[in-house]
């Protein structure tokens, strides 16, 4: 942490200034931190304050307490809170590409926390809910809240995003069978399980990985099996939501009825029919079921599929399928 402080004259070297430190979920309430004055600012505009090399704040889980000039609490392991965070990246601008499915996950689980949310168009703050860019750094963290540094006397304040990632992240855009990739990121084409590493970075709370992007989770070696291969076979996910085929898209409006049929059954409105006994999963197959969509869901060792029939046929969810 570093403050930028103007003034016409050299501070003496054993200056301080105060500020305050808080975070939007974790803690709000905040702490104190005592910077001390380390050197001129080389632009020549002012001086720089901050914490002695070694005695940086440090993130801690609770229940450790947070304490003034040392450590501030952000979540940072399974903290049983329900908690859901959302990835939208459209490539075709209104009312053709929306942010529709998403904005649905998050009002049908208005009883979930939300860490964070990423979208292509815009990157500012809200006042609860941090709205960042379609970036790989985002499906990596999973989650996100606000860390706020301020100086309660000159109102200044500055704000970051810090990762607390959720249980549920929903990924709505384009994915590739060719690959296993997924397409829409503004950094990275595409993104590949590997690139998200989730060993390293998906290991804190996530529960559920829901893809609403084409043929990600096609059952093959190098769609939904190496997906689940890096985070169901690992134990870092319970389960993994998609589709096997063509995924719904923004037009025409069937991604928000089956989100909307989805968030019906999580929030206990409707109950799903019992087929993966994982509540999530089965949520997933019925809303897809019910919409004629090509969904799919994994655990460690079994998947499930929506095949839809044509006429007279009835449409049903094959399996169990053990990979």
């Amino acid at each position: 942490m570093l403050a930028h402080v103007s003034s016409p004259t050299v501070p003496p070297h054993d200056a301080k200034v105060t500020v305050w430190l808080r975070t939007s979920v974790s803690d709000p309430k905040g702490i104190k931190v005592t910077l001390r004055y380390g050197e001129p600012c080389p632009q020549g505009n002012g001086y720089h304050f901050h914490k002695p090399f070694g005695q940086e704040i440090i993130m801690v889980d609770p229940p450790n307490p947070s304490i003034d000039d040392k450590q501030i609490q952000i979540h940072q392991s399974q903290d049983w809170v329900p908690e859901v965070t959302t990835y939208d990246h459209i490539t075709t601008p209104p009312p053709t590409g929306n942010y529709l499915d998403s904005e649905a996950i998050e009002a049908g689980l208005s009883g979930h926390q939300k860490r964070g949310r990423a979208r292509d168009d815009r990157s500012h703050w809200e006042m609860k809910t941090p709205t960042l860019a379609t970036m790989l750094r985002f499906l990596q963290a999973a989650g996100v809240e606000k860390i706020k540094v301020f100086d309660p006397h000159s109102r200044k304040e500055h704000e970051l995003p810090v990762k607390n990632q959720a249980d549920i992240l929903y990924y709505s855009g384009h994915g590739s069978s060719a690959t296993g990739g997924l397409l829409s990121c503004l950094d990275k084409c595409p993104v590949l399980v590997s690139d998200i590493a989730p060993s390293v970075n998906w290991k804190e709370d996530l529960d559920y990985f829901i893809i609403a992007g084409c043929s990600v989770l096609k059952p093959d070696p190098t769609n939904g099996f190496a997906w689940g291969n890096a985070t169901l076979k690992q134990g870092i996910l319970k389960g993994l939501c998609g589709y096997h085929g063509l995924a719904p898209s923004d037009k025409g409006g069937a991604s928000v009825r089956i989100v909307q049929d989805f968030t019906a059954f999580l929030t206990l409105t409707q109950i799903p029919p019992v087929r993966s006994k994982d509540y999530v999963l089965d949520a997933w197959l019925e809303a897809n079921l019910r919409n004629k969509a090509l969904g799919i869901v994994y655990t460690s060792s079994q998947f499930w599929k929506v095949v839809v029939r044509r006429w007279p046929f009835k449409d049903e969810v094959a399996g169990t399928f053990n990979w």
